[in-house]
């Protein structure tokens, strides 16, 4: 399977990738800037898009059987950034007809000075068991 992968470099990407090409898939890792993959990702194909440009992204994912996203804004970035960046990356499976898009992030909570009363709860179960999904990679 063909995978563009979106946050690739993160926490979440590496290891969506790591297991990716592991199993055998190739992985293209879209980045924000240029950069040196991490030797981890060795095999992988590296593509630099900007997020906010759904032609340039189109361009990028052609021919790829599905746009994988562990998109995360950076550090002090708006937290908003999180609905543009998926409207783009609709637009560009969209253009390039990519028939397949899957995103993942993380839900976290901290407590603040200003916000006392967080919590968290559990709101899916994980899936870290491929039989959760019928659509996992095996």
């Amino acid at each position: 399977m063909k995978i563009a992968l979106v946050g690739a470099t993160g926490n979440i990407g590496r290891q969506i990738a790591r297991h990716a090409l592991a199993k055998g898939h190739q992985v293209k890792a879209i980045v924000r800037s240029e950069k040196a993959l991490p030797a981890e990702l060795a095999g992988a194909s590296l593509a630099i898009a900007p997020l906010d440009d759904a032609a340039a992204l189109a361009a990028v994912i052609r021919g790829h059987d599905v746009l994988a996203s562990a998109y995360g804004p950076r550090p002090g970035d708006d937290i908003g950034q999180i609905a543009a960046v998926a409207a783009q990356l609709v637009a560009a499976a969209r253009e390039a007809n990519v028939p397949r898009l899957v995103v993942v992030g993380v839900r976290a909570a901290w407590r603040s000075p200003r916000a006392c009363n967080w919590s968290t709860r559990r709101i899916s179960r994980p899936l870290t068991n491929p039989s959760h999904s019928p659509h996992a990679m095996h």
